[in-house]
């Protein structure tokens, strides 16, 4: 079911994220310090959000639409896949995390100005936005892979005047400064601005990369992530990608992408990225720094038409119940691999075994059933996911230091070490795991079988 956003507002979702108090006295001694000084406590502002960010809201584009095609295969339109895809995501988020809400610019063909998608996100304070696209390159049938972009550097300031003009609405409402703790057209109020807009790229490239990775990880050629001037990444206010899926003017690649598998494959991996970056920011791993480490600038492949005025634009809600159209049934419960091998829970997180068991694929049918695990709150360190089972020849498996167990969930055999009673001690262990070898190892937090959001497991067990 179709609604519409109601106007209201405009806040960046960082800012939502600080304590009130904390912004009026941030805002209030800021302007009795130098610029060093005042530097230093914004950036400790960043530090203080980061420990309480929380992903509640997602925008997903599936780009052009109605009049606009996209771009053409020999047979497919760019508008009518993407669509496919953006359903697919929209379904596999709402089944991995029953809070969230996920909006969708459309869940029809219908045409969408590019200015109106990115007011959207805007208004609705998402704090994420995915845009969808398929790519196209003439006289290079050859050419294929994904790729997703960031916004350029090249477009920053006009990034930043966007953040401004989006927030100016707050000098309309009485008293805005005991309100809203801080005045937009203030020097200070341009520093934090500043700072939030290098941190929301910082955190787009970092959900870039992941989206790279787990399209590398579906067997998908991954070109990497670049940086351009895209209208939807430039006019948003929260970390924003744009993903180009694959190429269309590569008939395999275009075959792969009008299949409903080929679409849901992509729409994991993008589930997947979702769900680690979700996991990195919540607990505070992806920090929010004052300049961000830039991705290498690369030439815009595919352009999106010049915006055009048409009727204002529909947020479409997808309900908790909302599943892709012709989706397939929904994923089960994580099925453990075998029972695991206790560890007491300070010597899990301080000291490593030499060796350390790896529970192989094979035994996932033959071995405990879900209904025979109790059903405890605890916490594990993810450390790979893939379609297929991996080989473990290499010696970072054999010095993990802690049972690793394999389970199946989403169409994916995913590789979990430990399990903890508390999320410190797999905190602790994620950083042993990460130093020997496993730099993507992050937490995840499961009620017996059933996975379940960080934030609910540390409630329940702190």
């Amino acid at each position: 079911m179709a609604s519409r956003l109601n106007p209201g507002i405009v806040i960046l979702s960082f800012l939502w994220c600080l304590p009130l108090g904390a912004i009026q006295a941030q805002d209030a001694s800021l302007s009795q310090n130098t610029p060093a000084q005042q530097a230093g406590k914004v950036n400790q502002a960043a530090d203080n959000a980061a420990a309480s960010w929380q992903i509640r809201r997602v925008v997903i584009d599936p780009g052009h639409g109605g009049k606009d095609p996209g771009c053409h295969g020999a047979s497919a339109r760019e508008k009518d896949i993407v669509l496919g895809i953006a359903l697919e995501l929209a379904a596999l988020l709402k089944q991995q995390h029953p809070g969230l809400e996920v909006l969708l610019t459309r869940d029809e063909d219908v045409f969408v100005p590019l200015n109106e998608r990115a007011d959207l996100a805007n208004k609705a304070r998402a704090d994420l936005f995915i845009s969808i696209h398929c790519n196209y390159i003439r006289g290079s049938a050859a050419t294929y892979g994904s790729e997703t972009y960031v916004m350029g550097l090249h477009r920053a300031e006009e990034n930043l005047e966007v953040a401004k003009r989006e927030n100016s609405v707050i000098l309309l409402e009485d008293n805005y400064k005991e309100v809203y703790g801080y005045d937009p057209d203030s020097p200070e109020g341009h520093i934090i601005l500043t700072m939030v807009q290098h941190a929301f790229l910082d955190q787009s490239i970092r959900f870039a990369q992941l989206v790279e990775e787990q399209m590398a990880a579906a067997k998908r050629r991954s070109r990497g992530v670049k940086q351009a001037g895209f209208v939807v990444l430039r006019q948003t206010t929260m970390p924003s990608v744009l993903v180009e899926t694959g190429f269309l003017s590569n008939r395999q690649e275009e075959a792969f992408l009008l299949s409903k598998d080929g679409q849901r494959t992509v729409a994991r991996a993008l589930a997947e990225a979702f769900d680690r970056y979700k996991a990195e920011v919540e607990e505070g791993v992806v920090r929010l720094p004052l300049v961000a480490d830039q991705a290498g600038e690369a030439p815009q492949t595919t352009t999106p038409p010049a915006a055009r005025q048409e009727p204002p634009v529909r947020a479409v809600k997808v309900a908790a119940t909302a599943s892709a159209k012709e989706a397939g049934p929904a994923a089960e419960a994580p099925t453990v691999a075998v029972r695991p091998t206790p560890l007491p829970a300070e010597a899990a997180a301080t000291a490593a075994p030499a060796g350390a068991r790896i529970l192989p694929v094979e035994d996932l049918a033959s071995s405990t059933t879900r209904a025979s695990v109790p059903p405890q709150v605890h916490f594990r360190v993810q450390l790979a996911a893939s379609r297929v089972p991996l080989e473990l020849a290499e010696p970072r498996w054999k010095q993990t230091g802690f049972t690793v167990e394999v389970i199946q969930e989403d169409g994916y055999y995913k590789y979990q070490a430990g399990r903890f009673g508390t999320f410190r001690e797999a905190f602790a262990a994620r950083r042993q795991l990460q130093n020997r070898g496993f730099a993507d190892a992050f937490v995840v937090a499961y009620e017996g079988t059933r996975r379940i959001p960080i934030k609910e497991a540390r409630s329940r067990t702190e």
